[in-house]
């Protein structure tokens, strides 16, 4: 009888073991597609401008890496000038999901900054509710 409980609990003790090392594989596989899916969509982004025509002059987001920094300047054109505000933010990226901080460039008096999330397909950025279109590559 001790015989078979031992043999029982190296059996459980070695599906345990094999159990845990597929959990540890699949979270480093995980980890592993959520970095690549990440560096594709960076790469999708980087040297790129979006812009959006629904406001007045219309706004517009460029991607670029400034000492190996993810960057993201935000900007407002002007009428009869090319852009009257902008605003550069570091990038953080979690899979399509784009996270850059943003003050309210519409109020010259306001200090607040917003996390807002940038959401990305190939073919277009939705940010602050709006449409974004790729206009330019700026390779």
């Amino acid at each position: 009888m001790k015989k078979i409980i031992i043999v029982l609990a190296i059996c459980l003790t070695t599906i345990y073991t094999i159990s845990l090392v597929n959990q540890r594989n699949s979270d480093v596989n995980l980890v592993k597609e959520t970095t690549k899916s990440t560096e594709e969509t960076w790469n999708k982004l980087i040297n790129t401008e979006w812009s959006n025509y629904d406001d007045w002059a219309g706004s517009g987001l460029k991607f670029f890496e400034e000492n190996n920094e993810k960057k993201c300047t935000f900007m407002i054109y002007g009428s009869g000038l090319p852009v009257i505000k902008e605003h550069t933010s570091i990038v953080t990226l979690e899979s399509d999901n784009i996270t850059i901080n943003v003050p309210n460039l519409y109020d010259e008096n306001s200090k607040d900054e917003s996390v807002e999330i940038i959401k990305f397909t190939d073919k277009q950025i939705t940010f602050m509710d709006k449409i974004f279109k790729n206009n330019k590559n700026l390779d």
